[in-house]
């Protein structure tokens, strides 16, 4: 068990004999913090723990182990848990960034893996250079528990790989993604897993198996469909950028941006340490406040907009400030009524809520991984988007009364006509 503990060392050790721990040894060099030892060794008679202290990051970490009932009674110290560490991996001060960025590696906390992954591009180089190391750790953490997992099960049923098994869609594809991301080579239960997706319904979910296979060095594990065939070509760029992580230029070229939305995993931010009074909880679900209409929050990372050969929307990566947005399509009769449900909501909730820009739709419902549908790379209709946005209306306005088609192709647009019946989602800046 490994735990922050908040408290000076002073009131840990109180609190550690109070339960019945002893003080064995400690550092024997003058501490750079008053009363604050480097490190510290307690005893219990079914347990021990070691105790150290960074007084850089005013940061402390026990490593226990022993009895679980022992170990447990351990939790009810005051200390930084997940949504502690988020909230300092969104700090403004470098100080509290660093802090948060070295506690999660201590945690090993895999869930805070999309948020430092994005301070990899901080400002302060400092921080970018620790989140890089941070992430690098994390995720080979993550990767080496959910194999072992794998492992696990495919030991207990050895004719099925376990990868897929009860997933979503969604999750199956992300799964892909991850091995594509973070594995270096197959093992036996990788094998099975790629067989398994090789064997799937979802022809995105077959292609990105092939596609991972060639990644991993063994091109030849699973067939190749058609639609991957044509990828396959561009393999050598695979090798160059092997996190899918293309460069801000790459959107023009239509194959490239198509491998990105195959292999890129869809980030996963932790979710806010706090929320803004107008919106709260239900059931997991966010709403807002007062209509209960349920939102989805779109987090500030890159997204890949619009699409290769489009001068009127040309491809390109952008990172918008965080928001909210309705996750269902209102029903809207021409622009007049779209304005009257504006100010009606808005006057309900008491925020101004706006109609999305184009780039707040399709960073909404299109996710940022470039994925020309909301369903994915081919196929079209009603789904739900990356963030939660579930689409079902043909065509959906954005601000100025254009139409965006969120059924079809996410790049055709068009001037609605005076009377058009189309969806129509709302948007508020995520401020806290």
């Amino acid at each position: 068990m490994k735990l922050l503990p908040t408290q000076p060392w002073a009131q840990l050790g109180a609190e550690l004999r109070r339960r019945g721990w002893k003080w064995e040894n400690e550092s024997q060099l003058p501490p750079l913090v008053p009363g604050e030892p480097e490190w510290v060794d307690y005893v219990h008679p079914r347990a021990r723990l070691h105790a150290s202290f960074d007084p850089a990051l005013d940061l402390r970490v026990i490593d226990a182990e022993g009895d679980p009932g022992v170990l447990a009674e351990l939790l009810a110290l005051p200390r930084l848990d997940s949504a502690a560490l988020a909230a300092l991996l969104a700090a403004s001060d470098v100080g509290a960034v660093l802090r948060g960025l070295f506690g999660a590696r201590a945690l090993a906390a895999v869930e805070l893996f999309p948020a430092i992954d994005t301070l990899r591009r901080h400002p302060d180089p400092v921080v970018a250079r620790a989140a890089a190391d941070v992430a690098a750790e994390l995720g080979r953490a993550a990767v080496g528990a959910a194999v072992d997992l794998l492992a696990a099960a495919r030991a207990e049923r050895p004719l099925e790989s376990p990868l897929f098994r009860g997933q979503s869609l969604a999750r199956r594809r992300q799964i892909l993604r991850w091995l594509g991301v973070d594995r270096r080579g197959v093992n036996d239960a990788i094998a099975d897993a790629l067989r398994a997706a090789a064997a799937d319904e979802d022809l995105e979910v077959r292609v990105t198996a092939a596609m991972v296979a060639a990644r991993l060095g063994s091109p030849g594990l699973v067939p190749v469909p058609p639609e991957a065939a044509v990828l396959l070509a561009r393999f050598p760029a695979l090798q160059e950028w092997r996190a899918a992580r293309l460069p801000d230029t790459a959107g023009d070229d239509p194959e490239l941006l198509t491998l990105h939305a195959l292999l890129e995993p869809v980030p996963e931010p932790p979710p806010p340490p706090r929320l803004p009074p107008w919106l709260d909880r239900d059931a997991g679900q966010l709403v807002l406040r007062k209509s209960r209409l349920p939102v989805v929050l779109v987090p500030s990372v890159p997204h890949w907009l619009g699409a290769p050969g489009r001068a009127d929307h040309p491809a390109r990566r952008e990172r918008l400030p965080p928001f909210v947005v309705l996750r269902d399509a209102l029903p809207s009769h021409g622009w007049t009524d779209v304005l009257a449900a504006r100010e009606g909501l808005s006057g309900t909730e008491n925020i101004p809520l706006r109609v999305p820009d184009e780039a707040q739709w399709e960073a909404a419902v299109r996710g940022p991984d470039g994925r020309p549908h909301v369903a994915g790379v081919w196929a079209s209709g009603p789904a739900t988007g990356a963030w939660g946005a579930r689409v079902e209306a043909p065509w959906e306005w954005t601000d100025a009364g254009v139409l965006r088609h969120a059924t079809g192709d996410l790049g055709e647009r068009r001037a609605a006509a005076p009377d058009e019946r189309a969806g129509l989602r709302l948007v508020a800046p995520f401020l806290l």
